[in-house]
Formats: structure tokens, sequence, C-alpha cells
């Protein structure tokens, strides 16, 4: 993460620090799996459905991470605030803004997303600090803790983007904001939930419809849908 003090990060997210000092800071990347807790981490305690994240928040700082983001007060090193997923995707959208020399690549596609990620990757580190997202991290949880994972040296963001419903792209692309737009390809996976192919593409469309103006869209040639997401921006 970029560096930030406590202070900074306790007014972004509407928090209130325990056992932190404001002026101290950190560039701790987040984790939301206490097992992988280690310095140079600060875990966040998400609610579950069988789990309660803040049942690990102990467990999390006893293995070294800095410090906690939690909703419940507890003898921890932490910043308790009300809902801890608007809290990180808070901190997330004020990253992103503050780091403008990084390129952010949003990437979306019924199939292949994963393989072009690691193809992307692998290039791009070449030409500098590269950050993906590690596993499928394509949600709304997901891509604030990939955006999280960046500091001011990094030159390029990677963010994979799935979706179950219409509007769920255009939500992740209101905190990624990217510069560059990758739509692979519209299948038929999920398709019981979108209830059409037609669906299927306007939901993968939002990422391009979401590029600034000086945006680079990226299209798939491998249906009739993605080839013509460009179209409605065609100047």
């Amino acid at each position: 993460m970029i560096e930030l003090t406590f202070e900074e990060i306790a007014r972004i997210t509407g928090g209130t620090l325990v056992h932190l000092e404001s002026s101290e800071s950190t560039t701790a990347s987040p984790i939301i799996d206490s097992r992988k807790a280690d310095a140079g981490t600060f875990f966040v305690a998400l609610p579950g459905e069988r789990f309660d994240g803040n049942d690990f928040a102990q467990s999390a700082v006893n293995s070294g991470a800095e410090f906690a983001i939690t909703t419940r007060f507890l003898d921890i090193p932490s910043i308790v605030v009300d809902d801890a997923l608007a809290a990180v995707t808070a901190l997330a959208q004020y990253v992103r803004e503050e780091i403008t020399d990084t390129v952010f690549i949003g990437l979306t596609g019924s199939q292949g997303k994963t393989t072009t990620k690691d193809l992307l990757t692998s290039i791009l580190s070449i030409h500098g600090s590269t950050v993906s997202p590690s596993g499928s991290f394509n949600n709304e949880i997901g891509v604030p803790l990939t955006i999280l994972s960046c500091s001011e040296d990094t030159r390029f963001c990677i963010v994979e983007m799935g979706a179950r419903h219409q509007g769920d792209i255009e939500y992740l692309c209101s905190i990624a904001k990217p510069d560059i737009g990758l739509v692979l390809v519209v299948g038929t996976a999920h398709l019981g939930e979108f209830g059409s192919q037609e669906i299927i593409a306007t939901t993968k469309g939002e990422l391009i419809d979401s590029l600034p103006d000086s945006g680079i869209a990226v299209l798939g040639t491998y249906d009739p849908f993605t080839p013509r997401m460009g179209e409605r921006r065609a100047i």
C-alpha cells in the first residue's frame, strides 16, 4: 500500500484507532485470511456466512500483522469501523486517486481471464513493478484488495473483474477507474443468472463504457458481441 498515517486511514474509513499512534504510518498490504498474516500485512475482518473475521483478528496480529480493520473493539492494534468491506473500498478508492503514475488495466471475459492475467503479469513485470490479483480476486472484495497492494512504485495494476449481475462491472470500475479495458469473450457462463447472452454482453461492456476519453479498449474477436463494444464510444 502507499504510505499512509493511521490518522489518515481512520479519516478515510471513518474508523476509530485502538492501540495505534495517529502520527505513525504504514505501507502494509491487506489480507483476509489470518493464516497469511506476517510482517507487512494488515488483516481485514470481513463477515462471512459461517465465520466472523473479527474472531481471527487476534490470531492475525499474533502472527505478525501490523494491525486489523475490525467491526468490534478488540484489545489489539486496530481500526474499528462500522463496515469492514466499505472501509477497505473507501481506502482503495483513495489509493487509486493518489497513484496517478500507475496504469490500471481492467480485465473481464467469460473465459480466459486467469490465463490472460498471468501472461500480462509476466510481460508487464519486465517493464516495471506490476500488481495483479492472486487467485480469483475479481469481485467487490478482491478488487479493493488488489488496489491496496499497490505502492507508489507500482507501474501497472491488473484488475480482474467478474460479474453475476448487471451493474457489477460498472461498480468495480467505479473503484478501479481503469485506463485500459480488455474484454476477452462473451460466453454463456452464468446464463441462468443473466437470462441471455445479450445481457452478459451488456454487462461485460460496462468495462468499456467506464473508460475515460483517453482510455484504450482491447476487444476480443471470438463472439459477435465483443468487437462491437466500442461503437457506443465512437465519435
